[in-house]
């Protein structure tokens, strides 16, 4: 790939977002991954350039698909030929050199080294327990194709450690900042209103802000509050939990909804195999599917979309990236986020046999993008 992606000074990320000297970047870090390995990889993510070969396989043929997690993708199993499937919170495993066993109570298979040549692991949950962290390295090591790796998928989980991957890149995104309880300490907002001001120039009583918690999902924990009652409102949270924090982002206009980019990165090349919108509802701003919202499907995207779409992907250090894109009604596209554990655009209103159906073609699209990639 010949993708020239600009970096930025980390020191200048440190300071541009309030990251001081006493709480720099690889303290926060910690903060949110106990494992000393977890966190020294993380730290190789936001300071490096990412390693391409985290990305290279052997793979000839993928007729075999291991799925971890999340029995509603079973429709896996029409579209990859032979499907293995465990709980990651329920399983153990056996490690041995060249083999890895593992069962979950009902469900069993076994990995040799040489299935490795056919076989890929696709991991719906389960990134947050450090067994299934460990034996994901381990499949890793042996030389398994894993659909993430959970070191950055763990970044994508982290609202603030995407946003400043996505800046150390330069990728357009909105202007964010990190708050703490620290800004609101009894009743004097001061530092909160001096941060506020890196988000918008003027700043009126009604000027929006959204909100997020750092480790929401789904559009779970993301909320718009107004300059008015923003204060307020984050006091709240700090009173239930002082050692929280929030991720605040200027509010952007949308145009219509935001677009999902399904990419993948192989073997120093990318593909895009499915691109779909994200239509918003007229009573929320959010665009999250299981809200409720509808789809827009093989949504044609701009070039300078595609662009931006392959850029991020290339910087996520994900193998299978959801990119989502977010068209400005100033006719600007920046990036939302992107998903390291993303699965099929569908329809949630939709009769379960044509959900089924979406699914299966959805899979079918994925799994012949890896093969013909490997």
């Amino acid at each position: 790939m010949n993708t020239n992606l600009s970096m930025k000074n980390i020191d200048e990320l440190i300071n541009e977002h309030y990251i001081n000297y006493d709480y720099e970047l690889e303290t926060f870090i910690e903060s949110f991954y106990e494992n000393k390995e977890d966190v020294e990889r993380l730290k190789a993510t936001l300071l490096k350039q990412i390693n391409e070969d985290n990305r290279t396989v052997n793979n000839t043929s993928i007729t075999r698909v291991v799925l971890l997690g999340d029995m509603r993708y079973k429709s896996l199993r029409k579209a990859a030929g032979k499907l293995d499937y465990a709980d990651p919170e329920k399983l153990w495993y056996e490690i041995k050199e060249d083999k890895i066993k593992v069962d979950d109570g009902e469900y069993r298979f076994t990995l040799n080294e040489s299935d490795k040549k056919n076989t890929i692991i696709i991991v719906r949950s389960g990134y947050k327990n450090p067994h299934v962290h460990f034996l994901l390295s381990e499949m890793i090591r042996m030389g398994f194709l894993v659909i993430n790796d959970p070191t950055y998928v763990n970044v994508s989980n982290n609202k603030y450690l995407l946003g400043m991957l996505l800046k150390k890149y330069d990728i357009p995104q909105p202007k964010f900042i990190l708050v703490s309880g620290a800004d609101i300490n009894k009743g004097d907002d001061k530092p909160l209103q001096e941060k506020l001001k890196k988000l918008y120039r003027n700043i009126e009583d009604d000027t929006k802000f959204v909100c997020k918690i750092l480790g929401g999902h789904g559009g779970k924990g993301v909320f718009i509050c107004t300059h008015s009652n923003i204060t307020s409102v984050l006091q709240a949270f700090f009173a239930i939990d002082e050692e929280c924090m929030i991720l605040v982002q200027e509010f952007c206009e949308i145009e219509g909804g935001d677009i999902r980019v399904n990419v993948i990165t192989l073997n120093g090349k990318q593909e895009i195999f499915s691109v779909a919108m994200r239509n918003k509802s007229s009573d929320d701003f959010r665009t999250n599917l299981c809200l409720g919202n509808k789809i827009t499907e093989d949504y044609k995207i701009t070039p300078e979309q595609k662009k931006l779409a392959l850029d991020v992907a290339k910087a996520s250090g994900l193998v299978w990236c959801g990119v989502d894109l977010m068209p400005l009604k100033n006719g600007k596209t920046i990036v939302v986020e992107y998903n390291g554990a993303p699965g099929p655009m569908t329809d949630y209103s939709a009769d379960p046999e044509t959900l089924c159906k979406m699914n299966e073609e959805f899979y079918a699209k994925f799994l012949e993008t890896i093969n013909k990639m490997c």
